[in-house]
This record gives structure tokens, C-alpha cells and sequence, in this order.
């Protein structure tokens, strides 16, 4: 039995608890939600979002607004905000008239709401992480509604049932048994039935006002006042029901810990009143067995599920989000984790830190090479292990045991495997505002830019992924994208526990780059090692280089003077043996000077077949534009008489990425234009130009080729 005994009071249902930290939200996406035109039509859709912005949207991610007539219009943006568009809400294709999909605030403006809302916020978490937490549910309903329809045990089980799925239940699993949460609910009634505080307000006094449709409803300078006027009423109309001898101030602070009040009927949308959010009841006072009532939760009757009743608690707790604020659709932890859209446990870094190491009391770290056993996370001991990376001083590595177990709140995740993911010291506070990110799960194509496969994320040879380094997929990196020198292998099946092969001080993993991989004759290269595992020696060979070989980790300034295609290799070595690279092709070198020797006379009007073949020449230090432009020129001769607009154009290329320059001799520095398929060149005065066909990435292929001027213009052979 468990010795402590805390309370706290707060909100359930949804968005249950959402704690005593700024910037802690519960989001909901894509809940059903039911609109009605002032016309009688009624249109299903959803509602996605959190307190301090949300939005109602079709299934194909159109947003909706209502405008002062009372309809809902397609909305549009107008610089950080969102407003009504010309067009009612299937009255058109949205498509056909350019509204966009997934209209939404400005990143900058939903800072400034969350600024806003948490002004009044009390930012202490003092809730207890083991023991015994009391906590209180407050039903509230309006003049103008009937009783709750569900009888108190609903909401009693979603809270307090054990076994089931319940607020309770998960917190023993989740916990190893080490906090217990008790749930009352009021005003006190039998089980088979409801009862609840009932307003002298019917439900549209505490919905935005709009003259067509609801004059009853507020303003927003009236929003604070309805909302804290409802809650004091509330909590007067319940206060003698709880027991003098709870404590319901587990920090000393003498204000109630939090409240929860749970709104009878449908939330509303666009972050208005009937929204579930957490807030302060900072402009009035009242209080329950003399203690102040000021964090409260408050939730509509359709934000209820266990997930989020879950999720809220957590942030009670202390935890913050792992899903971005920003919307922007880049995924950390996924289903995997409780904090950003996952129903099983939170990993164990969470569990470690965010709860004050009452449930994972360490993370184990490894320090040596060797074989590693875990047991699923669902066990209290032997659960995960931290590894530091040897190429950051504030990233490290966790990596757990996930697996789907009947009969527990694992069975939500995914699939079942080794869990790798990396800490980011330097954030401190969750993903919410990231990237950068306190916490990001390895997963096959994931990137710092591309979310990859999260639910595939597990490790196990069942699945054919044993092993994750730097140049595995995914690859162990950092949160800037560079090697993190993780080299964990041999990883076995997903079965009563999982073990794998972790390498320190062992045989590098060779890998190199270089600032350049195209350079003109004579240029310089700079060479970058990539290796991981620690090397101590590196062996560079350079074909074509001048030095062809180095021993220093970055060798920088190798000169290449002779057009050609080379080859470069890099051998690491340390204590513990080498590894070798050989990467073919890697530097091009393409030559300075253009052929004008063998330049073929190019006639106005008059058609030529050529075809460009595989060679390295090319005109890079005629390029208008600077691009590297390696494969085979051709070079033609033109002689004007006379002014014109000139215009040089390829016909039927068997490739796309032939380039046309114009230029004036061949000691020009610069080409007078370029453009791929045709060069055009207006106001050309009499001459001789240069036209050089050449490809791009070393394209090559088989054109026609025609110049043509406008005016009466003469042209006459060229003669070299």
C-alpha cells in the first residue's frame, strides 16, 4: 500500500489536465463535427486543433468561417490571419476557384495566442509523480439542456475502472504501480444516473455572438467574465460536497491544485468558450474549503476519450508536447509516444525525466562494446539504455524495447522491436516549438527534413533491420544532419526480450565528401572525412591530384589540372583495424578552352544534324550563369553581316538538358546569353559568334540545330 497520499483536483474528459505549464496542449484532429447554414442545411465536417487555435475543415482539408450573415464561407488567408472567403461552403468546387487547402493562422500569430493565454498561468508543476493523487470533476450544463444522457458511471469508468481502459488503469501500467490516481466526481450522485451544476444561462450565451444567428452571444471583451462567472457559480454549487480532510492543495500554496469542469454537449470551434482548454481563474474569487480555486481544465462533453484524459495528465505531470505547434506535418515521435499521437506508454526518457525518475529511476548507459538484453517496456526493470554519441557533447541515445502485449496499452503501438531514438540536451522542453527537437525516433527515409516510415520505426531481424550507424537507413544522425557515431548491429527478433551488438573502439565505418565534385582544369578540391568509429590515421589516394595522396583527416587544396574522370580513395584506420572506400568518379575535371579550331560553320536558316557524345570538355568559364556544365561541346562558327535578333534553337533532342550559349570569341570570359534548347540574343550586331551545344550533368544526345535572325540579314561562311 502506498504510504503518500496527494490530490488534485482537475479537469477531465479530454483535455483533462493540462497542467500548470505554459504551452502544454491537447490537439485533436479530425474530430466529427456538425455545422448548420442559417438556411436549415446542415453539413458533416471536422474540427482539428488545439485551445489556443482551431479550425472547423472538410475531409479533403478545406477550411471553413463564418461571416457576419451567418453562413460558412471557404476560408482564405489575409496576412497572419484567416478570413471568409466570396464563396459559401459547397456552393462550388473550391478547386476551381484557387481556395486552398489548409488555411490556417500564421505560426507568429499562434505564438502570440499562446503568449496571451498563459499570462495569467500558474508555470510551477508541484503535482506528485508517485503516491496517491484525489482528483475532482466538476459536470456542468446549461439552462436550456437536458441532463447529462450518459449515467455518472461513463464517465466514472473512463476515469476509474480497473481493468479497462481508464485514466487509472494506464497510469498503474505506465507508472510500475507507483501512481495511483482516484477520481470524484460532482455534484455527487448514484452511478446509474447524472446529475450536474445546471447555469441560469441557456448554451449560447457562451458562444460568440453573431447578429443572425446568435444575438444571445457574447463579445470577446465578454468572453473572461462568462467564462469565470459560470465557474464560480459552479464551484460554489459543489464546494460543501468535498470532504474537509482532502487535500487539495498538494503544494502549499493554498490555492486548489486545478479543477475540472466538464460542459454538457458539443465544443465549439475557432477557438472560442466552448473549447476544451486549460486557463486561470484570475478575475474573480472562490473557494473550496479555503483554499483558492484558480488552474482549472475545462472540457465540452465530445473532447472525452481516454487517450487525451491520458495525454492531459501527462502534462500535469510536467511532460511537454512531442508534436510541433507549427502544424508543419513532420512527425518526432509518432505513434510511439503517448505526448504526440501514440495510446501506449511514453518512451522511457519521458518516463525518466518527466517524472521525476520515480518510474525509470536511470538510464542505464553503455560504455563498452558488447551484447545488450532488454525487456519490453511494459517490465519496471531493464527497460532501456542511454549511449552517448562521440561526435556531440549534448545529443545522446536511447533505445528501448517496444512490444505489442495483449491486455496493456502497448498493444496500440505499431509493431513490436528495439526503439532507437536521439535526446537533443539543448532543447530541454519537448518538440512544441521544434525543430530542433528534444526528442526524434529513428525511422527507415526519415531525414531532417523528410518524416520517413514512423510506424515501421522498430529494429528487429524479423523486419530485416539489424543494425543502424551512419550509413545505415536510417542513419544514427544529429539533429544538424551530421554523423552521430552510433553502430549498434546484430540485432535479433522482437520475442519475450531483444538483444543487439553495440561497437565502441571498433573497425571505422570509412565515408568522406568533398566542397567540389566539378572543377575546371587547374582547380581545387577540398576533402571532408566522414568517417565514424573513431579513426586515428586516414590514407587518401587521389587519381589525377596533385598531391595524389595525403595522410591528414581533411585534406584540403588538391589540384587537378588534366580534364579527365577520377577516382578518389580514403582508408581509416585505428586500434582496432581499417575499413576502405573507393568512390569512382567522383571528381570531373572539364577543360577551360573551347575548340574553336574545329568549329563547324553554322548558315541562317540551314538546318544541322549533330549529336553530342560522352566526353568531359565543356564550356564552364563561358557559363552566363556560372553552372557546371560537364559532357560534350560542340562548337559552331557564325559570321552576321549585319545586325539582327539572333536566335539559335535544337529540334528533336533525344535529350532535354542540351544548353545553347552564344559567345563572342573564344577567349571570351562570358557567354553573351544560354538557355536550354535555344539561345536568343536581341540588338546582335555584325560578327562572328561562337555557338557551343553542350550538356548539362553530362547529358549527350543526338539535335538539330538552326539559327535564324529577324530583318534582311546576310551571313557568310566562317573561315578559321
Amino acid at each position: 500500500m502506498k504510504a503518500i497520499k496527494f490530490s488534485l483536483i482537475f479537469f477531465l474528459f479530454g483535455i483533462l489536465f493540462s497542467m500548470p505549464f505554459s504551452g502544454k496542449a491537447a490537439y485533436f484532429k479530425n474530430q466529427p463535427y456538425t455545422i448548420t447554414q442559417p438556411n436549415g442545411i446542415a453539413i458533416n465536417c471536422f474540427v482539428s486543433g488545439d485551445e489556443y487555435f482551431n479550425w472547423i475543415h472538410d475531409g479533403e482539408g478545406y477550411t471553413f468561417i463564418q461571416n457576419s450573415d451567418g453562413y460558412f464561407y471557404y476560408a482564405v488567408n489575409s496576412g497572419e490571419l484567416v478570413i471568409p472567403s466570396n464563396f459559401q461552403v459547397n456552393s462550388v468546387d473550391p478547386a476551381s476557384v484557387n481556395i486552398p487547402k489548409g488555411v490556417r493562422i500564421s505560426e507568429n500569430e499562434y505564438k502570440k495566442r499562446v503568449k496571451l493565454h498563459n499570462l495569467h498561468m500558474n508555470n510551477s508543476v508541484k503535482a506528485p509523480h508517485s503516491g496517491v493523487l484525489n482528483n475532482i470533476v466538476v459536470f456542468i450544463k446549461f439552462s436550456d439542456q437536458t441532463e447529462f444522457t450518459s449515467a455518472r458511471s461513463v464517465f466514472n469508468n473512463k476515469l476509474n475502472a480497473t481493468p479497462g481502459s481508464s485514466l487509472k488503469e494506464y497510469y498503474d501500467e505506465v507508472s510500475y504501480n507507483n501512481l495511483d490516481i482516484e477520481s470524484n466526481l460532482y455534484p455527487t450522485c448514484a452511478l446509474t444516473t447524472n446529475l450536474s451544476y445546471t447555469d441560469s444561462h441557456p448554451r449560447a450565451y457562451y458562444s460568440p455572438y453573431n447578429a443572425t444567428t446568435n444575438p444571445l452571444g457574447y463579445q470577446s471583451s465578454e468572453s473572461t467574465d462568462r467564462e469565470h462567472t459560470l465557474l464560480v457559480n459552479a464551484v460554489n454549487a459543489i464546494a460543501s460536497q468535498v470532504p474537509a480532510g482532502l487535500n487539495i492543495d498538494g503544494d502549499n500554496d493554498g490555492n486548489v491544485d486545478n479543477v475540472c469542469f466538464v460542459i454538457r454537449g458539443q465544443n465549439d470551434a475557432w477557438a472560442e468558450l466552448l473549447w476544451a482548454h486549460r486557463w486561470s481563474l484570475y478575475s474573480q474569487t472562490v473557494n473550496i474549503n479555503g483554499k483558492r480555486v484558480m488552474d482549472y481544465t475545462f472540457q465540452p462533453e465530445t473532447q472525452n476519450d481516454v487517450q487525451t484524459l491520458c495525454h492531459e495528465m501527462f502534462h500535469a505531470l510536467g511532460a511537454p508536447d512531442l508534436y510541433h505547434y507549427s502544424y508543419d506535418g513532420y512527425t518526432t515521435a509518432g505513434d510511439w509516444d503517448l505526448m504526440e499521437s501514440g495510446f501506449g506508454h511514453m518512451g522511457a526518457f519521458m518516463k525518466w525525466k518527466y517524472a521525476s525518475q520515480s518510474w525509470v529511476t536511470s538510464l542505464p548507459e553503455i560504455t563498452t562494446s558488447g551484447t545488450y538484453t532488454l525487456h519490453p517496456l511494459t517490465s519496471a526493470t531493464n527497460n532501456c539504455y542511454k549511449i552517448a554519441s562521440p561526435n556531440s557533447f549534448s545529443e545522446y541515445f536511447v533505445v528501448e524495447y517496444r512490444k505489442k502485449i495483449s491486455g496493456t496499452f502497448e498493444f496500440n503501438i505499431p509493431n513490436s522491436g528495439l526503439l532507437v531514438y536521439r535526446i537533443n540536451t539543448t532543447v530541454g522542453d519537448g518538440n512544441a516549438d521544434g525543430p530542433p527537437d528534444e526528442v526524434y525516433i529513428y525511422r527507415n527515409g526519415g531525414t531532417t527534413t523528410t518524416n520517413g516510415a514512423m510506424n515501421g520505426a522498430a529494429f528487429a531481424s524479423d523486419y530485416n533491420k539489424t543494425q543502424i550507424n551512419d550509413n545505415s537507413n536510417p542513419g544514427s544522425f544529429l539533429t544538424d544532419g551530421s554523423p552521430g557515431g552510433l553502430n549498434i548491429y546484430d540485432i535479433t527478433s522482437a520475442d519475450t526480450t531483444i538483444s543487439f551488438t553495440i561497437g565502441f573502439n571498433a573497425v571505422p565505418i570509412t565515408n568522406f565528401t568533398a566542397n567540389l565534385f566539378t572543377v575546371s582544369a587547374g582547380g581545387a578540391v577540398n576533402f571532408s572525412d566522414l568517417s565514424t568509429g573513431n579513426p586515428t590515421s586516414w590514407k587518401w589516394t587521389f587519381d589525377g591530384g596533385n598531391p595524389s595522396t595525403s595522410t591528414i583527416r581533411n585534406p584540403q587544396g588538391i589540384i587537378y589540372n588534366t580534364p579527365g574522370v577520377y577516382n578518389v580513395k580514403l582508408k581509416s584506420i585505428n586500434a582496432n583495424g581499417s575499413d576502405s572506400i573507393v568512390k569512382t568518379g567522383f571528381i570531373q575535371v572539364s577543360s577551360n578552352i573551347l575548340n574553336c579550331a574545329n568549329a563547324t560553320p553554322l548558315y541562317l536558316g540551314v538546318t544541322i544534324s549533330d549529336s553530342t557524345i560522352n566526353s568531359i570538355n565543356n564550356v564552364n568559364k563561358y557559363s552566363c550563369t556560372n553552372n557546371k556544365f560537364i559532357g560534350p561541346e560542340k562548337v559552331y562558327s557564325l559570321t552576321l553581316t549585319q545586325s539582327c535578333d539572333l536566335t539559335v534553337s535544337l529540334t528533336n533532342q533525344s535529350s532535354g538538358s542540351l544548353y545553347v550559349m552564344i559567345m563572342g570569341g573564344c577567349d571570351a570570359q562570358n557567354c553573351f546569353t544560354m538557355n536550354a534548347g535555344s539561345a536568343f540574343l536581341p540588338y546582335t550586331p555584325a560578327g562572328t559568334y561562337y555557338i557551343s551545344v553542350d550538356g548539362y550533368n553530362g547529358a549527350s544526345g543526338r539535335y538539330n540545330i538552326t539559327a535564324n535572325c529577324s530583318g534582311n540579314i546576310g551571313v557568310v561562311e566562317n573561315s578559321l
